[in-house]
């Protein structure tokens, strides 16, 4: 079954590619490497709403927890890692990505960085086995292009799905 969401915050996709990076997760190149116990999805949920300041939007959040396997209304994350060592774990991840998004888009300053790499407008496209996120192309910062943020993630053994990104 084929399910398409619009979000306005399809950047957040690109944050498996961070997690990959840090190796916090595996890829089509470590198939036995599925890295933390947490969900891909629920992981960029978590972060992208920390790193923000703010939740995501309804549209966002739903797909996110539909690709996670949770209900809508609980929480990335819930059962997997307690809330104290969330608590703790979470503002150290974000700031390490963070450092690696802001020295990945070459800013010297890692103010407004969240902003510059999720927020852009996208369509996803889910089934069983695929998530193809397209982007416009023309409204792609090209120092997102420059540090491969946009780089298909493919196979991501712990997300169950290859991830592939379009642009037109």
């Amino acid at each position: 079954m084929l399910a398409v969401t619009d979000t306005p915050l399809g950047g957040v996709f690109y944050l498996l590619n961070i997690a990959i990076a840090l190796r916090l997760y595996g890829d089509f190149t470590m198939p036995q490497r599925r890295g933390l116990p947490l969900s891909p999805w629920d992981f960029i949920a978590l972060v992208s709403e920390h790193w923000r300041g703010e939740p995501l939007d309804a549209k966002t959040a739903g797909l996110l927890a539909r690709l996670a396997g949770r209900a809508r209304d609980e929480r990335p994350g819930a059962g997997v890692i307690p809330a104290d060592r969330l608590s703790r774990w979470l503002p150290r991840i974000v700031r390490r990505v963070n450092r690696s998004v802001a020295h990945a888009l070459g800013e010297s300053s890692e103010t407004d960085v969240a902003q510059r790499l999720l927020c852009h407008d996208a369509r996803v496209h889910m089934t069983a086995a695929h998530v193809d996120v397209t982007f416009s192309l023309e409204s792609l910062p090209i120092e997102i292009r420059r540090a491969g943020l946009d780089r298909d993630p493919g196979w991501i053994p712990s997300a169950g799905r290859i991830v592939r990104f379009h642009y037109t």
